[in-house]
């Protein structure tokens, strides 16, 4: 699963790199969204039908709320029904996730951006990678530290520094000539 912005670049290269991994959306930018079709008298409420959404305990009880969020506010604001149900799909992906507790770090962006921030702090000081490899290391080893600092994954030894046989962990899709 990739957890992404609203990017529509970096979901064409998913496309075409990732065809069959989930895409999740972060719901707090969805939210702002959507809320900038609404009246703020409205805010409140239609915060509240979405939370109702994204907090269900399943995807079926999610899909009803979504139902309920769309009954009372299409005939108010279509637009901003139209723009939740069109990313359905990306918003509730986060559900295939067996494990519960991982649900509020999929549908948050703090982890995420905090990630990003952690590899452009290692990666602006060496200017240039040597080759795909040191790349695809440096990126590892910022997300294995912080999924171990908040006791998610274990690494795989394959992407530590100590491999001797380092498998192209991200394989490029040569049908799009490995252009992106």
């Amino acid at each position: 699963m990739i957890v992404k912005e609203g990017a529509k670049g970096l979901l064409a290269a998913l496309c075409l790199v990732h065809p069959r991994v989930a895409i999740q959306r972060f719901w707090a930018h969805k939210s702002r969204n959507v809320l900038s079709y609404l009246r703020k008298v409205d805010h409140d409420a239609i915060k509240k039908d979405l939370q109702q959404i994204h907090h269900a305990p399943s995807l079926k009880e999610a899909q009803k709320a979504l139902g309920r969020f769309s009954e009372r506010w299409r005939g108010q604001c279509p637009k901003a029904v139209r723009f939740v149900i069109e990313d359905e799909e990306e918003l509730l992906s986060f559900f295939k996730i067996k494990e519960r507790s991982f649900w509020p770090k999929i549908r948050a962006t703090k982890a995420t951006k905090r990630r990003f921030r952690e590899v452009r702090k290692r990666t602006r000081p060496m200017g240039v990678f040597s080759d795909r490899t040191s790349m695809e290391r440096i990126l590892s080893a910022v997300f294995t530290h912080e999924n171990l600092r908040q006791g998610a994954l274990k690494p795989f030894p394959a992407l530590t520094h100590n491999s001797r046989h380092y498998p192209k962990c991200f394989p490029i899709d040569t049908s799009c000539n490995g252009s992106i």
